[in-house]
C-alpha cells in the first residue's frame, strides 16, 4: 500500500506500507493477523521527524509490550512480526 491519507487501517493482506504524506499519520494494525504476518511500515516521505507516525495495536494487543510505536525519524521503518500474542518489531 502506498498511503497518503493521514489514518491508515492495515488489513491482514497488508505486508508494506510506504507513506508518503507529509502531516502526522494513525497507523491501526489489524486485530486478525496470522501467526508469522510480517508488515513493513516505511515513511517514504522523509517527514517523521517533524510529523510524528502514531502505530497502534488493536485494543488489547500490544507492540513488544507497549500500546503504541512512534516513528520520528525521517525514512525510518520498521518491520513488525505477528508471534501469535504481540506484534513484535524485528
Amino acid at each position: 500500500i502506498i498511503s497518503t491519507g493521514n489514518i491508515v487501517n492495515v488489513v491482514a493482506n497488508d505486508d508494506k506500507i510506504v507513506l508518503l504524506t507529509g502531516s502526522g499519520l494513525i497507523i491501526n494494525l489489524p486485530g486478525d493477523p496470522i501467526f508469522g504476518q510480517q508488515l513493513i511500515i516505511k515513511d517514504g516521505a522523509g517527514t517523521a521527524a517533524s510529523n510524528l507516525v502514531t502505530i497502534n495495536p488493536p485494543s488489547g494487543i500490544t507492540i513488544d509490550g507497549s500500546s503504541v510505536v512512534v516513528m520520528g525519524q525521517n525514512y525510518q521503518s520498521f518491520t513488525f512480526m505477528w508471534n501469535g500474542t504481540e506484534w513484535n518489531i524485528i
